[in-house]
């Protein structure tokens, strides 16, 4: 039978909606690229489309643990995860996952070594550590003092995400200063699990000032959420 009319047009994979089309070596991108569809994610006005575009081309790239460490994309991504757009949240929500399984993967060896250690020593770091809060403010040398200790902690590159720790301290945790401004540090250097959680964004500053000293040093923060 004789085909009337005009021919269909062949959809090409390209042309469907949810597909990203990424340069023909995908796997060769850099620090730069994260950072670029980082700011994506956190620019206020973005709108769904560019903010699914951008976490679709992240869950086509294998980032590194070193590349989330560097870049904090997985911060700009998990806050995503409370979108009021619920395919954007799903989808930040399942790279944040994805993520999250690499970083504890990387970090499992670490963390095995120390794990007895941590459950030995968490109750006595907490009775050390989390006595009567005192609510006084604390002086201007003793908040550079917190972010200095929470800087050789994190690294000296991350000093910015000390400063945001020490901040969110400051103004969420008051009550809780002066025990959290030692603790907090230690925990980071300790746990290895509460520093590559920190770096790669899974907790965010607000969220680890509210836990107790003790659950900062044995909580293994990549296998269960705050």
């Amino acid at each position: 039978m004789e085909r009337k009319g005009r021919p269909g047009t062949q959809r090409t994979l390209e042309s469907l909606a949810k597909v990203v089309v990424l340069p023909s070596a995908s796997h060769a991108f850099s620090a730069a690229d994260v950072l670029s569809l980082k700011a994506k994610l956190e620019a206020p006005d973005a709108s769904s489309a560019v903010l699914l575009t951008a976490l679709r081309t992240l869950s086509c790239l294998e980032v590194s643990v070193s590349d989330l460490q560097a870049s904090l994309v997985g911060r700009a991504a998990k806050r995503l995860c409370a979108s009021s757009d619920e395919e954007v949240a799903k989808l930040a929500a399942r790279l944040v996952s994805k993520w999250r399984d690499a970083v504890s993967r990387a970090s499992a060896p670490s963390l095995k070594r120390k794990q007895a250690t941590l459950a030995e020593t968490g109750a006595a770091f907490d009775a050390e550590l989390g006595g009567p809060r005192r609510a006084t403010t604390p002086s201007g040398a003793q908040r550079d003092a917190c972010r200095a200790a929470l800087t050789a902690a994190l690294g000296v590159c991350n000093s910015s995400l000390a400063v945001s720790i020490e901040s969110a301290l400051y103004q969420k945790a008051l009550s809780r200063y002066a025990h959290l401004s030692e603790s907090l540090p230690r925990a980071v250097s300790t746990n290895p699990s509460l520093h590559s959680a920190l770096l790669s964004g899974w907790i965010l500053p607000a969220e680890v000032v509210a836990l107790a000293p003790a659950k900062l040093l044995t909580q293994d923060f990549l296998s269960t959420s705050v």
